[in-house]
C-alpha cells in the first residue's frame, strides 16, 4: 500500500509537511503580532481551517493563548443578544479552561452591571482572529 503525504478534504494536521505557506500565512500572523483584527472569509475547501491551526500553532509558539469558537454551538435562532453573548463568553472561559462549576455565572451576574462589551472585553484580550467556515 502507498501512502500519501497529501489530503483530500478537511484541515491539515498542525504542522504538516504538506502544508504550504500563502502569502495569507505572513499577513495574519504579521497583523496579529500588531495587535490587529483579523477575519478570514471565503468559500468551502480553500484552506481557512488549515490556515486557522497554523496560525494557532505559530502564536502559541510566542506563548499567546489562543481559542477556537464555533460560532454555531452558540446560536443565533430565538436567542437574545445577552444570550448570544453570554454563549461567546462561556465558550472562551471554557475553552481558557478558566474555572469551572457556578464560577463562570456568578462572575457573568455580577459583570452585567458593567454591560455587554465590558463583560467581553475583560474575556478577549486582542489579538483576536475570526473565522467564517462555509460562506456560500
Amino acid at each position: 500500500m502507498i501512502h500519501s503525504q497529501f489530503q483530500i478534504g478537511g484541515s491539515l494536521a498542525s504542522g504538516s509537511s504538506s502544508y504550504v505557506r500563502r502569502r495569507a500565512d505572513e499577513e495574519i500572523i504579521s497583523a496579529l503580532e500588531r495587535n490587529e483584527l483579523c477575519y478570514v472569509f471565503n468559500t468551502r475547501q480553500i484552506g481557512k481551517s488549515s490556515l486557522l491551526l497554523e496560525t494557532k500553532r505559530h502564536m502559541q509558539s510566542l506563548a499567546y493563548q489562543c481559542s477556537y469558537v464555533d460560532i454555531s454551538r452558540i446560536g443565533s435562532i430565538n436567542i437574545t443578544a445577552d444570550q448570544w453573548y453570554a454563549g461567546l463568553t462561556y465558550e472562551l472561559w471554557r475553552n481558557f479552561s478558566l474555572p469551572a462549576g457556578t464560577a463562570f455565572f456568578e462572575w457573568w451576574s455580577i459583570g452585567l452591571s458593567f454591560g455587554l462589551f465590558i463583560l467581553l472585553s475583560v474575556c478577549i484580550l486582542l489579538p483576536i482572529t475570526i473565522y467564517e467556515d462555509n460562506l456560500k
